[in-house]
């Protein structure tokens, strides 16, 4: 068992995959070589999903319901939160580590999402378990974060994904100015709201100020500090040829100033966000 539960904010296109790839092998390397880590999706009402790593028994622990139409990370089956929380209260498992995870919803202006019932059910395990918990989450250069997000759901890269080809700009600053660019995703998705102000604003701050905040180039730093503070664990090793990383980041930073500036100010509050916490 954890010494604090860390649950981290997956924000699609910052190296999300790469934190949650690195801590299932941290966790399956520092837990007892007894147990088997899992890694579910449990079906939140009215949210997306929350991702739960846990250690339990190499006996089957429960039967998952089929509820995905689509894959994530190969998984096509999530488990319904009340019979989750019912094994969580019987103590039938060790929950290690969770991930707010947003699905396929973002990338386009279409899709929406809301991810506070998420938190609410994180925080709820922790409390039924007594333990504390740390957030944590991953920050990128707001226009950097738009161009990737822009070339991955565009190119072959993404037929894996339900968004795959949402986005029909034909170049990115044609998608910038477009009617389904998606702006300040950040804040709108934590708060389920479709438009901000400085009160929904203050709302989202209030959030974060529980998290520790790192950006994108901190992802290796961020695992570390993450496992000494919540399992004690030092001296910790990645394989990095096995996890996944962006291996075409730098087109991601080639992006016109003029074009930087109009998508900070598209999205203001992310922006405002991402300046607040970096």
């Amino acid at each position: 068992m954890s010494k604090r539960m860390p649950i981290f904010l997956h924000i699609p296109k910052s190296a999300g995959t790469y934190i949650i790839t690195g801590t299932q092998t941290l966790l399956e390397q520092n837990c007892n070589p007894q147990l088997l880590v899992k890694n579910f999706l449990v079906d939140i009402p009215n949210s997306t999903l929350l991702r739960v790593f846990c250690a339990i028994d190499n006996e089957t622990l429960f039967q998952i319901q089929s509820r995905m139409t689509h894959k994530i990370d190969k998984l096509n089956a999530v488990i319904d939160f009340d019979e989750f929380l019912d094994f969580v209260r019987a103590k039938s498992m060790q929950i290690l580590s969770m991930v707010i995870e947003p699905g396929y919803f973002w990338g386009c202006s279409k899709f929406s999402t809301n991810l506070l019932p998420c938190f609410s059910a994180a925080f709820k395990i922790c409390s039924i378990y007594n333990i504390n918990y740390s957030c944590y989450t991953i920050f990128r250069p707001i226009a950097e974060r738009c161009k990737s997000i822009y070339s991955y759901l565009r190119a072959q890269a993404s037929s894996h994904e339900p968004n795959h080809q949402c986005i029909n700009s034909r170049s990115f600053e044609e998608h910038v100015n477009s009617e389904e660019f998606e702006t300040n995703w950040i804040c709108r998705s934590i708060l389920g709201c479709e438009s901000m102000n400085e009160s929904r604003f203050a709302d989202v701050c209030g959030l974060f100020s529980k998290f520790h905040v790192y950006n994108i180039l901190q992802a290796d730093q961020c695992i570390n500090d993450i496992f000494r503070l919540c399992f004690e664990a030092n001296n910790i090793q990645l394989d990095k040829q096995q996890l996944n990383k962006n291996k075409n980041k730098q087109n991601s930073q080639i992006i016109n100033h003029n074009l930087i500036d109009a998508i900070n100010q598209k999205n203001i509050w992310d922006y405002r966000l991402y300046n607040k916490y970096l």
